[in-house]
Formats: C-alpha cells, sequence, structure tokens
C-alpha cells in the first residue's frame, strides 16, 4: 500500500513496485508540509495504486488524482444558485465575492487550505473591501461557497470557520411625518400614481420592496410566501393599503430598481436624501420608518418582528433604540404611514375583506388617489 515520505519538508506519496524483478518506487507530490493534510490525500493514490497492481493503467499514471480549480468550482456553484432559483441579484453578490476568493487562493489546491490560512485569507478580504458592511456580505458568500463544496465532496470538511467582523451598527433611517408629507406631496405635484401607491404601501406595510412580487392579497391580509429571510408571513392591511397593493399588483409598469430610482429623485429634490449625520437615505427606509413607528406607538418589540419577517428578535432591538423625546418630536402628530388605529389593537384583530370593486380600478388614472 502507498505510505507517506516526507523530503526537505514537504510530504510526498509513496508507491512500491515490483520492475524486472527489482523493487522500485514512484513519489508523488503532495505540496504540502501539514502531515494531516497529506494523510487526507494518500487515499487517492492507494486508489490509483489498486488500478495500476490492477493493470488498468502505467505506473506514471499514479499521481494526485485531479482536483477541480477553484474557478472552477465557482462556476459549478453559481450554477447550483441558479438551479435553486436565487434572483440575479443576489447571484451577482455571490460572484463579486468569489472572484476575490479565487484571486486570493489562486495558485492554491482549494483541498489544502487549512486554518492557518485564514488570517492570510481575512487580511486580503479586509484590503479588497475596507467597508465591514461589504466585508461581512463577501464573507457570508464565501462561507456559503465552502460549505456547499463540503455538501457535494468537493471537500472533505471545512478549511476554516469564516466569521462575520463586528461592525459599529447604525441606527435605522427613517423618516418624520413631516417628511412623509412632503414626499407624498411631491409625489402629487409629479402626477406619479404608482410612486404614491408604493410609498403609501410600504409605509403602512414595512415590505420589502421586491416582496410585492411573491405575495398575494387575501381576506385582509397581504401574504409573503417568499422573502430575504426564506419564512412566510402574513401582514394585516386596511382597505385602502388593499386598494395601493392591488394598483400596484395589476397595472404597474415600473421594475423595483426603476422606482427606486424615481424615489431618490424625489428625495434630492426636496434635499431630504441625507440624514442629518450625512447618511444616505433611500426607498428601503420606507421599511425602517414602519418598524420604528410601529414600536413607537406599540411598544412591543415582537409584533414588530413579526411584522417585518425577522427570525430573531435581536435583529429587531435596534428599531426600539431612539430616544422616545426624539420620536415623539418626529410622530406626535398625524397618523402618517402607520394604517388604522394601533391604540386600538389593529392587529388582534381580523380586518375586513377589503370591499372595493377590481375591476374598476382605472389604469394609468391620477384620480384615483385620495386627496
Amino acid at each position: 500500500m502507498a505510505s507517506l515520505r516526507k523530503l526537505n519538508s514537504i510530504f510526498y506519496g509513496r508507491v512500491r513496485y515490483m520492475d524486472s524483478g527489482k523493487q522500485k518506487e514512484k513519489l508523488i507530490p503532495f505540496n504540502t508540509k501539514s502531515k494531516a493534510k497529506a494523510k487526507r490525500l494518500l487515499p487517492r493514490i492507494e486508489e490509483r495504486e489498486r488500478l495500476f497492481k490492477q493493470g488498468l493503467i502505467t505506473i506514471n499514471n499514479v499521481f494526485l488524482a485531479d482536483i477541480p480549480k477553484i474557478e472552477d468550482l465557482t462556476y459549478e456553484f453559481i450554477d447550483y444558485l441558479k438551479a435553486k432559483g436565487d434572483t440575479e441579484k443576489t447571484i451577482d453578490l455571490y460572484r463579486l465575492a468569489l472572484v476575490t476568493f479565487k484571486d486570493i487562493f489562486n495558485s492554491k489546491d482549494i483541498s489544502l487550505i487549512n486554518k492557518s490560512d485564514y488570517t492570510y485569507f481575512l487580511e486580503e478580504m479586509n484590503k479588497h473591501y475596507p467597508n465591514k458592511n461589504t466585508l461581512n456580505i463577501r464573507l457570508r458568500s464565501c462561507r456559503a461557497f465552502l460549505n456547499w463544496c463540503v455538501e457535494f465532496d468537493k471537500l472533505d470538511s471545512l478549511p476554516f470557520k469564516i466569521k462575520s467582523v463586528l461592525t459599529d451598527r447604525k441606527k435605522p433611517k427613517y423618516f418624520s411625518n413631516k417628511e412623509i408629507e412632503d414626499i407624498l406631496d411631491q409625489v402629487k405635484k409629479d402626477r406619479n400614481d404608482e410612486l404614491f401607491a408604493r410609498v403609501k404601501l410600504h409605509l403602512n406595510t414595512g415590505m420589502r420592496l421586491r416582496e410585492v412580487e411573491t405575495s398575494f392579497l387575501n381576506n385582509g391580509f397581504i401574504h409573503i410566501y417568499k422573502s430575504k429571510g426564506k419564512s412566510e408571513r402574513s401582514i394585516p392591511v386596511d382597505n385602502e393599503t388593499a386598494y395601493y397593493y392591488d394598483f400596484i399588483k395589476n397595472h404597474s409598469k415600473y421594475i423595483p430598481d426603476t422606482i427606486s430610482k424615481m424615489f431618490l429623485d424625489v428625495l434630492r429634490r426636496l434635499n431630504i436624501d441625507r440624514t442629518q449625520g450625512g447618511d444616505k437615505r433611500y426607498f428601503h427606509c420606507l421599511r425602517h420608518t414602519f418598524a420604528v413607528k410601529t414600536y413607537y406607538l406599540t411598544r412591543d418589540i415582537y409584533r414588530v418582528k413579526t411584522l417585518l419577517g425577522h427570525s430573531s428578535v435581536t435583529t429587531t432591538e435596534i428599531y426600539a433604540s431612539f430616544d422616545i423625546e426624539q420620536l415623539e418630536n418626529d410622530f406626535g402628530s398625524g397618523n402618517i404611514g402607520i394604517q388604522g388605529d394601533f391604540r386600538k389593537d389593529l392587529f388582534e384583530t381580523r380586518p375586513n375583506k377589503p370591499t372595493y370593486d377590481k375591476s374598476n380600478l382605472p389604469i394609468r388614472n391620477y384620480a384615483f388617489l385620495p386627496n
């Protein structure tokens, strides 16, 4: 049977055989100084040694079995994500991370990567992605790739455990009542009925922009069957919010990215596209507004967690981190952005089924919007 041999700190697989009555040996380089890795590679040599002794291959064909290149594995992984049904936008994020991963370990056999490489890997990732939030997104993608390699027998075990780096957790960026009033007034002036419906819908439900595509309305609830967290959830809505939802589902002509750009244009014209601290605002901040105001009015963090679809209340707790006096100034008057009356426990009673006639919904008609 093949055995290990160490020469100049490098491990080899040694195969002994008889040739013309003389015992000879062939050394197959493992290109590693790690005995543990060499032991993991040895069975590959033993398998080819058996083929040689059965006369199926020559001694020159006893070598370390070919291992897919990292680049080839990344292509396989992307194909797997496509087959799994991930969106192209999600797949693009994986591609960015895997290109970096390939560049870092370009000249190395993936099966020879081990714990000692983790520090180098993290240092290189930090160089490529100095922003910690972006870095964590890339690290999660690399982690998913390595887990896939193990699950589909590309690797015997994980070479190292990838951990997210600590970040300075920024508070959510929300809009005050006054800012929401200004936004809606501007959209009305622009006579952009779809954007108006979008703002009202997402402000009233906390839905992510793309969740409209994977949801349906039934009996006073918007049911989301596919979301970022992979979990389903239902959000109760009043008649007005259901009306906006149905209009978007049946008559929308803009893709989510276009909606985001139109919304950002409104913010810029109103000069509220950044917070006082200079952070950028965008369409997703309507979800933050819903969450912050819902908690402010209910003081029930678990209710907010359920409505947002978070898997852990720890994720939701950031929406409870604001000073109450500040929230009173921003949300103290009016009820813009929150559907129904939370103080009457809207979410503990089932709303009435919307009564509007879908057949009468106008197409591209600004007149349907409330004054």
